[in-house]
């Protein structure tokens, strides 16, 4: 073999294995995201449907990714997206309103510094300017209380109507702008650098009480519009969610939460709970979101 072809060969050989070595690379990129960094912060932002979830994800992100999690934890009771999203705009901390001290700094700061992140907010401060979510008979009751009860016949029919046109597809679009504008404000924050962020659903303890008023239909309906707007925009964003809802309450929203899964006030999770929702953002898996 001349000395052309030794050369040919040899320089062969070394692309090959600059390209095995670069994809090796990108694998290794791919499945371990922050590569460089042994601790991550971990960053709650919501209502108390995901209360005691952060301490429970954070132990399977340590134990999935060997890494230190510092956790931040600001959830806050009823929180709703378009209250987070005004917070976030006019850099507003929570001090007020949470227990984890590490949250009494602008929320914007929170998420710039955060690694992970998870997202839940509720639709009421999102309302529609018509007021339809403020009428007596609005499907709001069926998270707030305060809905008739099937005994209240002949006018009952009526009354599911009137709260069926409530929630109607057209009255969610205030939410459904609120919470694509959060994420857009996430993506302004952190300029360019990537970020795990998932957004779980809701979820309803509470078919037992609507089924005995006569309203479980209607309210399962008026609800799932939550979970819909949420996967609407999730997908837009690129943004991975833990279907709280169907891990919960199964496909068709209605069946029962296991007892073991909710609290003693019978509404907010166990510890049971939580560790489930949080294996639900664990199945989310660790790859960065973003669009």
């Amino acid at each position: 073999m001349n000395h052309k072809k030794i050369a040919i060969l040899v320089i062969t050989l070394i692309l090959v294995l600059l390209f095995v070595t670069a994809c090796a690379a990108t694998k290794e990129s791919d499945s371990q995201p922050f590569p460089e960094l042994k601790e991550w912060d971990l960053l709650f932002v919501s209502s108390s449907t995901n209360w005691g979830v952060g301490q429970y994800y954070a132990k399977l992100i340590e134990d999935d990714m060997k890494v230190k999690v510092n956790l931040h934890d600001c959830w806050v009771g009823g929180l709703d997206i378009g209250v987070a999203l005004k917070n976030l705009q006019n850099e507003w901390s929570w001090n007020s309103y949470v227990d984890d001290h590490s949250c009494y700094r602008p929320l914007a700061d929170l998420i710039k510094e955060a690694e992970v992140m998870v997202l839940f907010g509720g639709p009421f401060a999102s309302a529609p300017a018509d007021g339809s979510w403020k009428i007596p008979e609005s499907w709001a009751s069926c998270i707030h209380g305060g809905y008739a009860g099937k005994n209240m016949q002949p006018e009952f029919e009526t009354y599911i109507d009137k709260m069926q046109n409530s929630c109607a597809p057209e009255t969610w679009d205030t939410y459904k702008s609120d919470l694509g504008a959060f994420l857009d404000e996430i993506d302004k924050i952190r300029e360019g650098r990537p970020l795990i962020l998932r957004m779980t659903t809701a979820y309803t303890p509470l078919h037992s009480r609507w089924t005995k008023s006569g309203v479980d239909d209607v309210c399962t309906q008026c609800t799932s519009y939550i979970v819909e707007v949420i996967h609407q925009v999730a997908e837009v964003h690129n943004v991975p969610v833990a279907d709280t809802m169907v891990g919960l309450n199964g496909n068709d929203y209605k069946s029962e939460i296991p007892k073991e899964y909710i609290g003693k006030d019978g509404i907010h999770p166990s510890e049971a709970g939580a560790q489930f929702i949080a294996s639900l953002l664990q199945q989310t898996g660790y790859a960065y979101a973003g669009k």
